[in-house]
C-alpha cells in the first residue's frame, strides 16, 4: 500500500515501509528493501526536498503537521 507524501505522519510511514513483492516466475516474490531507504537521515532529506519542491504553502503547513523528525 502507497499513501501519497504528506497523507500520513512520518512514523506511522515508516512502521508501514518495507515490504516490496514483484511477479516472478509465475509466483508473487518479497524483494528484500535496500537499507538505505530505512535510513533515517535519507529520510528526512527527501521529505525537506520534497517539501521545497512543492512550492505550496498549504502543502507546507500540511507537511509540518504530520512530520516529526524520525531521530
Amino acid at each position: 500500500i502507497m499513501a501519497s507524501l504528506f497523507t500520513e505522519t512520518a512514523a506511522i510511514s515508516v512502521e508501514r515501509s518495507g515490504k516490496l513483492v514483484t511477479w516472478k516466475k509465475g509466483a508473487f516474490a518479497e524483494i528484500e528493501e535496500d537499507p538505505a531507504v530505512t535510513d533515517a537521515v535519507a529520510q528526512q532529506r527527501l521529505w525537506d526536498v520534497s517539501v521545497e519542491l512543492c512550492q505550496d504553502e498549504e502543502t507546507r503547513r500540511i507537511a509540518e503537521r504530520l512530520h516529526r523528525p524520525l531521530n
